[in-house]
């Protein structure tokens, strides 16, 4: 998957009014619950270093769909001791499922040409801010090799009250997004619409 250590650096050195971000992104194990044997479980830490924002920290589960990847993101009950997970060893990277939350925000990933990657968005329905149930959150992502473009639009009724486009950028040579093309291949025959519990 789209593993490593991201920032958008390059972004901010261009436009400074735009926030420096961090983005560690890990596999992990699932401790007392499953998703599903097809899907992959990645922890996500972005860390805001030029706005007073809290860190971001989520679960993305990736499964392969019959023409897509699914992506489910979901927020935690709580983020005690989660902060730096990626930086454990390997063998020590878990996540207790009992504290991830059951509502999930999804999206189809779908494969494009020209560049090669795979893009998807949850407009125009969108999903509630995990930080404020009043604000509905459209999201578009597009992933490549060494690129994930992100925007997040934030709308209180029709007045869009944030939204700036982020590009992450691999900040080392371990820093992958080819996963997803493995992905794609191995689980054509597999489709979910929306991911539950199991």
């Amino acid at each position: 998957m789209f593993t490593g250590e991201f920032s958008n650096y390059p972004q901010f050195n261009n436009d400074n009014t735009v926030p420096l971000i961090t983005m560690s992104n890990c596999s992990v194990d699932i401790i007392g619950g499953s998703f599903g044997s097809d899907t992959e479980s990645i922890f996500l830490e972005q860390n805001f270093l030029t706005s007073p924002q809290p860190p971001r920290l989520r679960h993305y589960a990736f499964s392969a769909g019959t023409e897509s990847i699914n992506l489910s993101v979901r927020s935690f009950d709580s983020i005690s001791g989660l902060g730096g997970l990626c930086n454990l060893a390997p063998s020590e990277r878990s996540l207790l499922f009992s504290n991830i939350n059951s509502e999930s925000c999804d999206l189809e990933l779908f494969r494009l040409l020209e560049p090669v990657r795979y893009s998807g968005t949850n407009s125009p329905d969108g999903c509630p801010a995990a930080s404020n149930a009043f604000i509905t959150v459209i999201s578009t992502l597009s992933i490549q090799e060494n690129k994930i473009e992100s925007l997040d639009l934030g709308f209180v009724g029709e007045n869009q009250i944030f939204g700036t486009p982020i590009t992450f950028t691999p900040v080392n040579e371990s820093s992958s997004v080819t996963g997803l093309i493995t992905l794609f291949i191995m689980g054509t025959a597999f489709k979910i619409k929306k991911s539950t519990r199991v």
